[in-house]
């Protein structure tokens, strides 16, 4: 028998050590970022049905996403510290900007689905590691991040192609809602982190008194050294179909993600970086899979940056059979520090898609909410300037 997460995650907080005196310390800090820059994409969708277009103007959220937040922490007693995080976002160049969709209520603040969505989070650390609850990024989300070379941003983002930033958007996989999660100590180099949602849908309850709440267990093994980082992802969603869809639910349908990443040095200054993703559905035929390589190369104030990824998809709801379709992206990028708090960046890739699912053919090289145009290549280029407070 297996204890509810709520009773885990109150024993947890009470076994937290609780020695005494010293004077408590806490701090109190405002933060954020704003980035835009001009954006050229060819391959667009057009208005209404026609051919292909191209379509320039101003972007935000290129190089970081523009956001404004406030963290804070707390020592309760010596060796139990509680922190918070609150963060919001914003539009740089207004909400009618290109890859957005003005008349989409969840897209005002143009990322994190509301006020204050992006990221709501109190924890609790101690020596049995550091627990929170509220909306957090995933596992998935971090750990994608941590090892592309474009950091999961400008034009050659792993997430034009990553199954956890452009598939099942409704699922929560960059973000959850009614999380809890844990990180242990890091132990020779290893720790282990886990995250639980009691609810990962856009909904407020599933549909029907005895629907079932779409939940999701994620888990993640991790190791530092020595430069290298090295580590395994394990997401599993229940019940997805009532969040992706309120009205037509799909029985106790589970959806699972594994993910490997890997970054270490190489010779010369360079970094390597690798990923490789994995997701099936049960009540679905065939897969889906990305993998992604690329390279960094500091130097001095600048970083250069290179990649390339595929993404493979033979997926479909049953009873539907499909054969497999791809898409490649090609990405060279190049960022320079003018200050400790300000960026300039520049970056360009070109996806090779012969998907069947236009979903995926690149949303950050396709000004669409919607995605790209299915069987049509994507070209994009972007040059910005980022700064953070």
């Amino acid at each position: 028998m297996h204890a509810h997460p709520s009773a885990l995650w109150a024993a947890a907080a009470f076994a937290l050590p609780l020695a005494a005196t010293a004077a408590p310390s806490s701090s109190v800090v405002l933060y954020g970022a704003i980035d835009l820059g001009y954006v050229h994409y060819t391959g667009t969708p057009a208005t209404d049905d026609g051919a292909p277009r191209t379509a320039w103007g101003l972007a935000s959220g290129l190089g970081a996403a523009p956001a404004l937040g406030i963290r804070g922490s707390s020592e309760l007693r010596p060796g139990l510290t509680l922190d918070f995080n609150a963060e919001t976002g914003f539009c740089a160049v207004g909400v009618n900007q290109i890859g957005v969709d003005p008349d989409d209520p969840s897209q005002t603040y143009c990322s994190g689905g509301g006020f204050m969505q992006r990221t709501a989070v109190l924890g609790l650390s101690g020596r049995a590691g550091r627990f929170a609850a509220g909306r957090q990024v995933t596992l998935l989300a971090s750990r994608q991040g941590d090892v592309d070379a474009f950091e999961d941003s400008y034009a050659g983002a792993v997430g034009n192609l990553s199954l956890v930033s452009t598939n099942r958007p409704g699922l929560g996989l960059s973000r959850i809602s009614q999380s809890l999660s844990w990180q242990s100590p890091a132990l020779r180099g290893f720790d282990v982190s886990a995250q639980y949602s009691f609810n990962v849908g856009s909904h407020g309850a599933a549909s029907g008194a005895d629907a079932p709440v779409p939940r999701a267990w994620l888990v993640d093994l991790r190791h530092q050294s020595g430069g290298i980082l090295l580590g395994v992802s394990h997401a599993h969603y229940r019940h997805f179909r009532y969040a992706l869809d309120d009205e037509q639910p799909s029985g106790d349908a589970g959806y699972r993600i594994w993910m490997a990443y890997l970054r270490a040095p190489l010779f010369g200054g360079w970094i390597g970086d690798a990923l490789v993703q994995r997701n099936t559905a049960d009540d679905s035929g065939g897969s889906e899979t990305v993998w992604s390589i690329g390279l960094a190369l500091p130097v001095g104030a600048a970083r250069w940056m290179a990649s390339v990824g595929q993404y493979a998809s033979s997926m479909a709801q049953l009873p539907q059979q499909v054969g497999e379709s791809r898409a490649w992206q090609y990405a060279l990028g190049w960022r320079c520090d003018l200050s400790r708090r300000t960026q300039i960046h520049a970056s360009y890739a070109f996806i090779r898609n012969a998907a069947a699912d236009a979903t995926h053919a690149g949303t950050a090289l396709s000004p669409s909410p919607a995605g790209g145009v299915a069987g049509v290549d994507s070209h994009g280029f972007e040059v910005g300037i980022s700064h953070h407070f």
